[in-house]
């Protein structure tokens, strides 16, 4: 979509819902209406429009958790508590983001089993890296950051398979590394994003940083 879809989305969302209030009354509940108030929150979100967003996102949590049971880990709940998170890392509110990615986190262990294995887990555990690194808990963002590379590599798309998601988590676990000042792990983990970046995404824009890193600390064999 480009941003006049998103527009345009926001548009017929809102009328669909003066509809749907119309139909169901103002404090009406349905399972479409969920899905308009969810649909609203995350165009706000790509309209970069994130307060609107985060509004409709918990109306349709609020909504989705009265049809479905407020304790059910249902797929609709845990796509809205998705975006929730999305939004707040959008604003930069890490601590409220990672409220909602461990609340995720415990809802997949229930869906998939405690060693159990998903795409979205796995991006669930990137993001959970992500935000302690930008919060500077270091070791808690490797700690992570590492369970997602074991998920991908092992489990989703093989262990010797190249895949740009593995590249991304390898690349960063090496960044942890150097900023907790680890370099010597940093350069081992470098390498192996490297390596994958080059042959699942030769331009990819990580590529020269990487070099420009390795060589600062002295790395030949690049």
């Amino acid at each position: 979509f480009c941003i006049s879809d998103y527009h345009t989305a926001v548009d017929y969302s809102h009328r669909s819902l003066d509809m749907y209030k119309k139909i169901y009354g103002e404090d009406g509940c349905d399972r479409g209406m969920g899905t308009v108030l969810h649909n609203l929150g995350a165009s706000y979100g790509k309209l970069k429009k994130y307060e609107q967003g985060k509004k409709y996102l918990l109306q349709a949590l609020d909504m989705r958790r009265k049809l479905y049971g407020e304790k059910t880990n249902h797929g609709e709940i845990v796509k809205t508590l998705f975006g929730l998170a999305c939004n707040m890392a959008c604003v930069s509110d890490y601590y409220k983001a990672l409220e909602y990615y461990h609340r995720l986190l415990v809802m997949y262990r229930k869906i998939h089993g405690e060693d159990g294995c998903d795409e979205d887990m796995g991006r669930c555990l990137n993001n959970l890296g992500y935000g302690y690194g930008k919060l500077e808990k270091h070791y808690l963002a490797l700690e992570n950051y590492l369970k997602d590379v074991e998920m991908c590599k092992k489990i989703i798309y093989g262990q010797n398979s190249n895949h740009i998601e593995i590249a991304d988590s390898l690349n960063s676990v090496a960044v942890t590394h150097m900023k907790s000042g680890n370099h010597d792990k940093a350069i081992e983990w470098f390498k192996q994003s490297l390596s994958m970046y080059r042959i699942v995404q030769p331009d990819h824009e990580q590529i020269p940083k990487i070099i420009s890193y390795l060589r600062r600390q002295g790395v030949d064999d690049i």
